[in-house]
């Protein structure tokens, strides 16, 4: 039945109805939605649906800031979290983590991409290895105030080798 209603739709109506999608999915608009995504550390890279947070005005982010400051946004008020090449140039990652867990709702997801033991960046402060989150899934340090950053739960993690180094990432859920 569908398929016979497809054939009868006009050409022109089709392309409102694709012009109607790019209305509905334009970020502008998606600001305005109730899901709220951050892209932290964005720099050049424009994510649909995405607001930018970055320190370099020069990249134009909807937000420029230092997260290690904290980040700007109302408790409990985003549904997703991307971060990647970001974490190695922070020194109080506790704090940026406890930043990230205060701003999520529960169930937010949480996609993390570091650089795996590189030293070839000398803008690098720290290392990571596979293991470096593990007291942000492990229940063991959930109540060990020093190591508290949330309750989180690992949804998947994958490797890439890249030309200098391996690179990981991690995608987590916010237990709340």
């Amino acid at each position: 039945m569908w398929i016979f209603i497809k054939k009868l739709i006009p050409n022109f109506i089709k392309k409102f109805i694709k012009d109607l999608g790019f209305f509905i999915f334009n970020p502008i608009i998606m600001k305005n939605n109730k899901k709220r995504k951050i892209n932290i550390g964005a720099g050049q890279e424009k994510l649909l649906g995405f607001m930018s947070i970055d320190i370099d005005p020069f990249v134009k982010p909807d937000i420029v800031r230092d997260i290690e400051k904290g980040l700007p946004l109302d408790d409990n008020s985003v549904d997703e979290v991307k971060c990647s090449h970001v974490l190695e140039h922070i020194r109080d990652l506790l704090f940026v983590l406890r930043e990230f867990y205060r701003v999520c709702r529960n169930g937010a997801k949480i996609t993390i991409t570091v650089p795996l033991m590189d030293a070839s960046d000398m803008t690098h402060v720290r290392f990571f290895s596979k293991d470096t989150f593990r007291t942000l899934t492990d229940s063991y340090y959930w109540d060990k105030p020093y190591y508290f950053v949330g309750r989180h739960k690992e949804i998947s993690k994958s490797f890439k080798k890249l030309s200098t180094c391996e690179e990981m990432t991690i995608i987590l859920e916010v237990v709340k």
